[in-house]
């Protein structure tokens, strides 16, 4: 295995526009990362574990010193989890839920002072509670 100590900085510039330049790949059948990024002991405030940068050094995503991911603009696809007590959020944007959606368990949807539309049939389970300023308009 070929080691290098330094206490400088590990600079890669390809050679031609239509080369990578960088490329790592594991070995066949391998039980380890293909690689491994790892903070200093004391990062400094805002001491970004990762970050990938446009040309101008624009920060468009990162993962922080705590492991958040922050990207500029996010597209996923397959599934996205999210464990544990934290909040799902936008700031003044939309949420589209495009397939089955379900509120699970003792759960609740809330709705604050915005508009709710419904639209399709509407099926109400289990116990139900009116409020006094409720209204249900029946077409």
């Amino acid at each position: 295995a070929n080691t290098i100590i330094d206490n400088g900085q590990f600079s890669v510039v390809s050679r031609a526009a239509a080369e990578v330049a960088l490329f790592a790949q594991g070995a066949t059948s391998a039980t380890t990362p293909v690689a491994v990024i790892r903070g200093g002991a004391t990062p400094a405030a805002g001491g970004d574990l990762l970050q990938l940068q446009t040309s101008a050094s624009a920060v468009v995503a990162k993962i922080d010193a705590t492991g958040n991911f922050t990207a500029v603009d996010g597209n996923f696809s397959g599934n996205f989890a999210q464990t544990g007590a934290g909040s799902f959020s936008t700031a003044t944007g939309a949420i589209s839920l495009n397939g089955a959606t379900s509120v699970t368990g003792t759960n609740t949807l809330s709705v604050a002072t915005g508009a709710t539309t419904l639209g399709g049939s509407l099926t109400v389970a289990g116990a139900t509670t009116r409020t006094a300023d409720s209204v249900i308009h029946r077409c």
